[in-house]
C-alpha cells in the first residue's frame, strides 16, 4: 500500500484519539540553536520575547493568602514579599503577573529604605509586571519587592481555583486548590514564573475553621482569627521553581502513615468525607513507591512530609508538587468493591509516575520546557519499572512496550512531528504530548538496555546527586551517563553517550533496521533508514542491534551485539541460522526503531508463531504485528506477510499480541477503513471473527478467582470485539447478560458493562434497544451516560441508529442530552460498523437541511468528522490487496477455519 495511507490513518487518528492505544489521554529553532539553548536561559533576552529578561532573580518568597471559599466566596486578597537579587545594572523588575489587580507595590533596599519609582506597568499580552525604577540598581544588590493584591478563584481548573464535590447530605461543597505547571503561579500571585528560576517559599493562608490549608511543607504554627476563621503558617520549602508550589483549602479528611526507616517521612493522603475508605491502596502503594525510587537510585526523598489529595475535579491525571501530590480521584481512590482492575493499574502506575518526579522535575529541573523530557520521559520509564516491583501481579514490564513505545513509534513517523527537545516560548502545553512522555521515555529506556541497567542506573544516580536543587539540560544527562559509560567500558571508545544521544534528542523520527541473510556467506545485514510517513530523508542514528537466535538462551537477548553508527546505513555480522531456526532482532522492543526481514527470515517468524508462538516473547509477537501492519500500510512488506503472520492469533491467549493487534492504529483502523463497503466489511468481519472465536471460549463471561490480573480487560475487549464481529455464541451470551442487568437479576461489574451491552445490542429488539435509550436518560452519572452512548451505537438495526441520531437535532423536551453527547452519540454510530455507517448515510441525506442549521452541524468537530467520511470513501481504494485477501480467505474457508 502506499505511504498517503500512512497519512490519511493519522489525520483519523488526530480526530479519533480514543481508541485502544489512546486510553488515557495529550514545531523549530536550528538544531545547533536547540543544543544552545540553556548557555542562554540565564542571558539577557530582548524584551520582545515572552521570556523574562533575567535582569534579577527571587532568593525568597513570603505569600500570604485569605480565602473565604469556606462561605462560597471566590474572591480572596494576598500579600507577596519577594526578597530578589539583580543579576546587572537595571532599572527595571520585571516578574509575572495575570489576573491579579495590584493595589499596593513597593520596593525596598537591603537597609529597607523604600525606593522612589517611577510606575509599574502590566503587560497583558506575555503576562509581564514591569517595575521602573527612578534609579539605577547595581549589580549584585539585594531587595524585597513587596506587593498587596486581590484576585477570583479561577473556574478553569489552572492556577489557584474552585472546584466543588456533591456532599452525603446533597448540598455542594466548594473548595480551593492549584495547578500552576506549566506557567498559571503567576495568575494566583505576582512571581518569576519560569521553571529554572527556584527559590523558597514561606506560606501562609486564612481560611474558616471548619477548612484545613495544606501546601508544600508542614505546617509551622496555627492562629485563631476573628470571624471564625485561623490562619495556617507553613514551614519554608526548598528552593523550587513557582511551578512546583501547590496549596489547597479544603474540608477534606484523611489517613496518614509515618515512615521511621531509612529517614522519618509522613504520608498523609486526602479526598472528600465520603471516599475515606478508599484511601488505603493509595496509601500503601505511596509509601511503597517512595521507599522503592529511594532505593533504586540510591538517594532519599528529604522533605519532611509527602502528601497525596484526590481533587473532583483536575485539569491532568495528577500533578507532581513537591510535597503535595495531587490527582484526579480516578487515579487515587480505590473502592473494593466496585473499582476495577484496570483501575488498580491506572492508580499504582500513577502514584509511582508522580513520585518519580519528586526526583526527575523536582529536585532537578530542566532549565526551560524545551527539555521536559527531561521530567516526563524518566517518569514515564520508571513508572513501569517501579510498579513492576512493588505490584509484580501487573505485567508493566510489558505493558511499556504496547502503551509508550508503540504509541510513540505511531505518532513519531509522522514528517512533523517535533523532537524531543523543541523550544517554545507560548503554547507551553504543547510540550506535555506523547513525545515527551511515550517517546521520552521510550528512548531512555533504549538507553538502559543499550548501556546495561547497572551502567544507566550509576549514570543517574550521578545525575540526581550531582545536579540537586539546580537546572539541566541535556549535557548534563550525557556527562553522567558518559561518565558510568566509559568506567563500565559500555560503548565503543570511539563514541560518546551525547554523540550516540544527540540525535535521538535533537531530531524527530527514528529507523527502520532491515535485516537480511544471505545463507550462502552466512552473514546478516542490518541497514537502517529512516522511518517516515511521508517522504524519508537520509538521516542516520546510532542505533543498538540486539538479536537472537532460538537456538540461544534468553537470559541476554536484549544487549547490544553490534552497533550502527550513525552516518553508517548498514553493518555485518556472520551469523549461521539453520534451517528449523529463526532470528529474531530487537528482542522485548528494547530498541526505540521499526525491524523489517528478508522474506526468508518473516517466513521463519511465520512458520514459528504458528507451530508455537509461546517460543516467541509476548512483547515480541506484539511487535512482530506493529512492525508488520505498519509496514504493510507503509507499502515496505508485501501485505501477504502481514496476512500470514495474523493468522497465528487463532491460537493466541495472550493479552499482550492482542493489545496491539486490536489497537486503533492496527485492526481497529482497518476496520473503520472497511466499514464503507458492505462485502469488504463482511470478508474482515469473517477473518477476525474466526480469530477470536476460541478467545470468547477461553476466556469466557464470568471473571475466575484465579486468572491474571489483565483477564478484565482482556474479557471486555474480547467480547466487544467478538460480537462486533458476528460470534453469534458471543452475541447470545452478551445479550442474556445484558438483560439480567437491565432487570436488576444480575448485576454487571463496571468493567465489562459497556462491552456486554455494545454485544447485547447488536441484535436487540426494538423494545430491548428503548430500555437501554431510557436507562441512558434516567442517569445521572457522565461516565455511566457515555457507556450507553458508546453502546447504543453497535446496534446493527439501521433504524434504530437512525433514529439515535435523530435525537441529536432536538427531539422534544422529553430528551435530554448533556453537553457534549450529540458528538458522542455521532462518533458512536457512524465509526463502528457497516451498519452504523449506512445509517450516518442515511440520516445526512434525510436531514441534512436541518442538521447543517442545527448547533452540531455548525461544530467544527462534526465537520471534522464529515471529512474523516469522506477520507475514508476516497482511501478505500488503497486497501484493495487486503481486500482481495481477504475475500479469497472467506471464500476458500469453511465454518471459518483457517488453514496455512
Amino acid at each position: 500500500m502506499e505511504a498517503r495511507l500512512v497519512i490519511w490513518l493519522i489525520s483519523a487518528l488526530v480526530v479519533f484519539s480514543n481508541g485502544q492505544r489512546f486510553k488515557s489521554d495529550r514545531h523549530n529553532l536550528p538544531l545547533n540553536d536547540l543544543i544552545l539553548l540553556s548557555d542562554r536561559a540565564f542571558e539577557e533576552r530582548s524584551f520582545t520575547s515572552f521570556r523574562l529578561p533575567n535582569t534579577s532573580v527571587p532568593t525568597q518568597y513570603m505569600l500570604e493568602l485569605d480565602t473565604n471559599v469556606h462561605l462560597n466566596q471566590f474572591t480572596y486578597s494576598g500579600k507577596v514579599q519577594i526578597q530578589l537579587t539583580t543579576l546587572q545594572a537595571t532599572n527595571q523588575i520585571v516578574l509575572h503577573s495575570s489576573g491579579s489587580t495590584i493595589n499596593k507595590l513597593q520596593l525596598y533596599n537591603a537597609n529597607q529604605l523604600p525606593l522612589a519609582l517611577n510606575e509599574y506597568i502590566v503587560d497583558e499580552e506575555r503576562q509581564f509586571l514591569i517595575i521602573n525604577v527612578k534609579e539605577t540598581l547595581p549589580a549584585n544588590a539585594n531587595y524585597r519587592l513587596l506587593i498587596e493584591f486581590t484576585n477570583q478563584l479561577r473556574n478553569d481548573l489552572t492556577g489557584f481555583y474552585q472546584s466543588s464535590y456533591q456532599a452525603e447530605d446533597g448540598t455542594t461543597k466548594y473548595i480551593a486548590v492549584t495547578q500552576f505547571e506549566a506557567s498559571f503561579a503567576r495568575s494566583a500571585f505576582p512571581c518569576y514564573d519560569e521553571p529554572w528560576i527556584r527559590a523558597t517559599f514561606e506560606i501562609s493562608i486564612s481560611c474558616g475553621l471548619s477548612y484545613k490549608a495544606t501546601s508544600n511543607m508542614p505546617f509551622a504554627a496555627i492562629a485563631i482569627q476573628p470571624d471564625q476563621k485561623k490562619l495556617t503558617r507553613f514551614r519554608v520549602t526548598p528552593r523550587m521553581p513557582t511551578y512546583l508550589v501547590a496549596f489547597m483549602v479544603t474540608d477534606f479528611v484523611s489517613k496518614r502513615v509515618i515512615l521511621k526507616e531509612p529517614t522519618s517521612l509522613t504520608m498523609e493522603i486526602f479526598a472528600r468525607s465520603s471516599a475515606i475508605d478508599e484511601l488505603d491502596l493509595g496509601l500503601q502503594k505511596g509509601v511503597d513507591a517512595i521507599r522503592a525510587i529511594e532505593r533504586y537510585f540510591d538517594i532519599t526523598y528529604d522533605l519532611p512530609k509527602l502528601d497525596q489529595a484526590a481533587i473532583p475535579s483536575f485539569m491532568f491525571g495528577a500533578m507532581e508538587n513537591w510535597g503535595l501530590v495531587k490527582y484526579a480521584e480516578r487515579y487515587l481512590l480505590y473502592n473494593d468493591n466496585t473499582s476495577s482492575n484496570w483501575d488498580k493499574e491506572a492508580i499504582v502506575a500513577t502514584i509511582t509516575h508522580e513520585l518519580v518526579h519528586q526526583f526527575f522535575g523536582n529536585l532537578v529541573t530542566p532549565k526551560w520546557w524545551t527539555d521536559i523530557f527531561l521530567n516526563e520521559g524518566f517518569a514515564t520509564l520508571y513508572e513501569y519499572q517501579i510498579s513492576a516491583e512493588i505490584e509484580p501481579s501487573i505485567r508493566y514490564e510489558e505493558l511499556i512496550a504496547v502503551e509508550a513505545v508503540q504509541t510513540a513509534l505511531y505518532v513519531d513517523s509522522r514528517p512533523s512531528t517535533r523532537p524531543l527537545s523543541h523550544y517554545v516560548e507560548t503554547d507551553l502545553m504543547s510540550v506535555f504530548d506523547i513525545i515527551a512522555y511515550q517517546k521520552g521515555g521510550s528512548v531512555l529506556r533504549m538507553m538502559k538496555h543499550a548501556l546495561g541497567e547497572s551502567t544507566f542506573q550509576n549514570g543517574l544516580r550521578r545525575y540526581l546527586r550531582d545536579n540537586q536543587h539546580s537546572a539541566v539540560d541535556p549535557n548534563d544527562l550525557f556527562e553522567s551517563l558518559q561518565s558510568a559509560a566509559k568506567e563500565d567500558a559500555a560503548i565503543p571508545q570511539t563514541t560518546t553517550v551525547g554523540a550516540i544521544m544527540s540525535p535521538w534528542v535533537y531530531e524527530s523520527g527514528y529507523p527502520l533496521v532491515t535485516v537480511s541473510w544471505t545463507p550462502t556467506s552466512g552473514e546478516v545485514v542490518f541497514r537502517q533508514q529512516h522511518f517516515s510517513d511521508g517522504t524519508p530523508d537520509s538521516r542516520t542514528w546510532w542505533v543498538p542491534i540486539s538479536f537472537r537466535l532460538s537456538s540461544q538462551p534468553v537470559s541476554d537477548e536484549t544487549e547490544t551485539r553490534v552497533w550502527i553508527p550513525q552516518g553508517t546505513l548498514q553493518v555485518a555480522v556472520s551469523l549461521d541460522i539453520p534451517s528449523d531456526e529463526y532470528l529474531l532482532v530487537n528482542p522485548h522492543q528494547t530498541g526505540y526503531y521499526r525491524v523489517n526481514y528478508d522474506g526468508e527470515l518473516w517466513g521463519k517468524l511465520i512458520d514459528k508463531l504458528m507451530a508455537d508462538h509461546d517460543a516467541i516473547p509476548a512483547v515480541s509477537r506484539s511487535q512482530l504485528i506493529d512492525d508488520s501492519l505498519k509496514l504493510a500500510m507503509g507499502g515496505q512488506v508485501e501485505v501477504e506477510v502481514t496476512f500470514e503472520l495474523l493468522k497465528y492469533l487463532k491460537n493466541e491467549e495472550d493479552y499482550i499480541p492482542w493489545y496491539t493487534a486490536l489497537a486503533s492504529d492496527n485492526l481497529q483502523f482497518i476496520n473503520k477503513a472497511l466499514l464503507v463497503d458492505e462485502v469488504a466489511y463482511g470478508a474482515l468481519k469473517a477473518f477476525v471473527g474466526s480469530l477470536m472465536e476460541h478467545l470468547i471460549i477461553t476466556l469466557g463471561f464470568e471473571e475466575r478467582s484465579s486468572e491474571p490480573h489483565e483477564h478484565q480487560q482482556f474479557r471486555a475487549m474480547a467480547i466487544e470485539w467478538g460480537c462486533r464481529m458476528g460470534y453469534d455464541r458471543c452475541r447470545t451470551g452478551a445479550h442474556q447478560l445484558m438483560m439480567e442487568d437491565l432487570e436488576g437479576s444480575q448485576l454487571l461489574p463496571s468493567y465489562i458493562k459497556q462491552s456486554i451491552y455494545c454485544g447485547g445490542l447488536m441484535d436487540a429488539t426494538q423494545e430491548e434497544f428503548v430500555a437501554v435509550f431510557n436507562a441512558y436518560q434516567r442517569s445521572t452519572d457522565l461516565s455511566e451516560r457515555a457507556m450507553y452512548i458508546s453502546a447504543l451505537g453497535c446496534s446493527e438495526n439501521k433504524q434504530f441508529l437512525i433514529d439515535f441520531l435523530v435525537i441529536v437535532l432536538g427531539a422534544g423536551q422529553e430528551i435530554s442530552l448533556r453537553s457534549g453527547e450529540a458528538l458522542q452519540i455521532v462518533r458512536s454510530v457512524y465509526s463502528r460498523t457497516n451498519i452504523g455507517h449506512e445509517a450516518f448515510q442515511a440520516w445526512l441525506e434525510q436531514f441534512n437541511d436541518l442538521i447543517l442549521s442545527s448547533s452540531i452541524g455548525r461544530q467544527a468537530d462534526f465537520h471534522a468528522i464529515l471529512a474523516d467520511v469522506e477520507n475514508r470513501k476516497a482511501n478505500f481504494g488503497n486497501f484493495a490487496q487486503l481486500i482481495t485477501l481477504l475475500k479469497a480467505w472467506k471464500d476458500q474457508t469453511e465454518g471459518g477455519v483457517i488453514s496455512k
